[in-house]
């Protein structure tokens, strides 16, 4: 699979490579009784260590790992106007708003989206990545008006 690899993003290079595959049949456990993202791939383990991101979809859930990201799992729906797959907010969203209203007090309205992101996962103990979507979720419902 190294080889593989090597030819894939050598002819891609500089764009960013999608690989589809399905999990194993088996759920490969990690000693604590949890779901190891990185092992439920088919084939070499060579290729989910290559990965900048793995995700794993099921109808109701989005589960990612990644370098930069750590394990995350948001609940994920269809919306039936445009089709589209979205995240929907959880308990937790909702409650971590008013936690980005904390930041966005404790920091002031010009520090950078990135430093708000970095400081609310900090604070919440989540990805960058999800405190970027609750930092975007907020701004939307400031915008629009708060969801039902």
């Amino acid at each position: 699979m190294r080889n593989v690899l090597a030819e894939l993003v050598g002819a891609c290079r500089p764009s960013a490579i999608l690989m589809l595959s399905h999990a194993r049949k088996d759920s490969i456990l990690t000693a604590n009784g949890e779901e190891d993202l990185m092992d439920q791939g088919r084939g070499s383990s060579y290729v989910a260590g290559r990965m900048d991101v793995v995700i794993k979809l099921t109808p109701k859930r989005m589960v990612f790992k990644g370098r930069a990201t750590g394990q995350t799992v948001e609940t994920i729906m269809q919306d039936p106007n445009t089709g589209l797959i979205v995240v929907e907010p959880g308990p937790n969203d909702k409650a971590t708003l008013n936690e980005v209203r904390s930041v966005l007090a404790d920091l002031g309205s010009d520090a950078s989206q990135r430093t708000l992101a970095a400081e609310l996962a900090k604070r919440t103990r989540t990805s960058a990545s999800t405190a970027t979507r609750r930092l975007n979720a907020y701004y939307k419902e400031l915008k629009d008006g708060p969801t039902p």
